[in-house]
């Protein structure tokens, strides 16, 4: 009980931390403080489990079952999306609670918990329970304000929908690189010598200090990639247009500022900064079919003046895109933007973009962890579950690990998994 006590000690310290880093203006987002607030409180119930419950699958299956209502909670509340929080759950924890079991059994258990269909029951009345506290609190806090804007001809752009996918995919991809290449920079595992022995000697407490400097020399010139800068994407989702130049230079400022953020221990999720690239993505990539689309000779007339579907249906899509590709997420990602913007129109094409997006950024981030492959093994029948969890341990293959799309909450799962192995 002591060691539940202290995690929620931690949890609450966590908190008001990330209170400070996103009340300062640091680019990242409030979605990794509220679902990490709703697993502390999972975890601090998991001492409170029934009796019956000795054996340890039967616990295992518990203790994921709590986890899941806490992160359905905290994404229903965080952005008042309970449908979205569900399928957070189903969808992004699943392949957490898989990938963290080290044998067939528990893998089975492990779906057991999250998928059974008597069990969908209690991350659903969590997640709508925590949506309608967070409203009776703070009344209708929608981010998002959506023009209205046409579809004029959603199956002959289908194509352009993949393609933006595809774009959306590169985009996450390039992030999640990048923020590694911070990361090791903190690290000290790149760089010159006196590079390397500087951030290795600096204490940790001060790293989330450069990146709050960082954020804040950078919010000077480009106020709009601060926590609070939604008001660029309402702008765009209320059909005015900015050059590509500004769309560009934002989108590539932001993600610097965020994945800077994330490496140097900043708390804060990256839910909403992912929405903010995918909407510049989205944004530029309207812009230049549009641009084509007129240069095309009149004797092309099945091409010249193609008629696009309005500027707010391609911010959509990029930005469930962009998260798809990031979360692996694309079912959590349309639904999302869904419930944000409150608009069933463009939820077709959203879906065919986020799960190109999904593919493709996994397949870029699978092949980039493959580069340096792994000395062949010959896996005795003994112990093969086992041996292949160290192997993906060490190829980096645990998504419940990744820093980048888990932001702050892959500590906290970490320290969970060991703490179910050693009972």
């Amino acid at each position: 009980i002591g060691e539940r006590i202290r995690s929620l000690i931690d949890s609450m310290r966590k908190s008001a931390a990330s209170a400070f880093t996103l009340g300062t203006g640091c680019s990242l987002g409030p979605e990794g403080p509220c679902v990490e607030i709703g697993m502390s409180v999972s975890r601090s119930l998991m001492d409170t489990s029934p009796n019956r419950l000795k054996q340890k699958a039967d616990r295992i299956e518990w203790n994921h079952r709590l986890l899941s209502c806490g992160a359905a909670a905290g994404v229903a509340a965080g952005f008042n999306a309970p449908i979205a929080g569900v399928f957070f759950a189903l969808e992004v924890l699943q392949d957490a609670f898989d990938s963290s079991s080290p044998n067939e059994y528990d893998a089975a258990t492990a779906n057991k918990a999250v998928t059974g269909t008597a069990r969908i029951a209690p991350i659903l009345t969590a997640s709508v329970c925590s949506a309608l506290v967070a409203a009776s609190i703070l009344g209708d806090h929608s981010v998002f304000h959506l023009a209205s804007y046409s579809l004029r001809t959603p199956l002959v752009e289908l194509p352009l929908y993949i393609l933006l996918g595809f774009i959306s995919g590169g985009v996450a991809f390039s992030f999640s690189r990048l923020a590694r290449f911070f990361q090791a920079a903190f690290d000290g595992d790149i760089g010159g010598k006196w590079f390397k022995k500087l951030a290795k000697k600096t204490p940790k407490s001060l790293k989330p200090i450069v990146g709050g400097l960082f954020c804040g020399v950078v919010g000077i010139f480009y106020p709009q990639v601060r926590f609070f800068g939604a008001e660029t994407q309402n702008a765009l989702l209320s059909n005015n247009s900015l050059p590509n130049l500004m769309l560009l230079s934002l989108l590539s400022v932001k993600m610097i500022a965020t994945a800077f953020s994330v490496a140097s221990g900043l708390v804060g999720g990256t839910f909403a900064p992912c929405l903010f690239l995918g909407s510049m993505t989205g944004a530029l990539f309207h812009n230049s079919v549009t641009f084509v689309s007129e240069s095309i000779p009149p004797q092309y007339a099945a091409l010249s003046g193609l008629a696009l579907a309005d500027l707010p249906a391609y911010c959509m899509i990029g930005a469930a895109s962009v998260l798809a590709a990031l979360f692996r997420a694309p079912l959590t990602a349309s639904l999302l933007l869904f419930e944000m913007t409150r608009d069933y129109d463009v939820i077709l094409p959203l879906m065919v973009s986020a799960g190109f997006g999904s593919v493709v950024g996994d397949i870029l981030d699978n092949k980039s962890k493959r580069v340096r492959k792994p000395r062949k093994l010959v896996l005795p029948l003994a112990g093969v579950a086992q041996q292949f969890e160290r192997i993906k341990e060490r190829t980096g293959l645990r998504r419940d690990r990744d820093h980048v799309s888990w932001g702050d909450l892959a500590d906290p799962w970490e320290e969970e998994q060991e703490k179910e192995g050693k009972q």
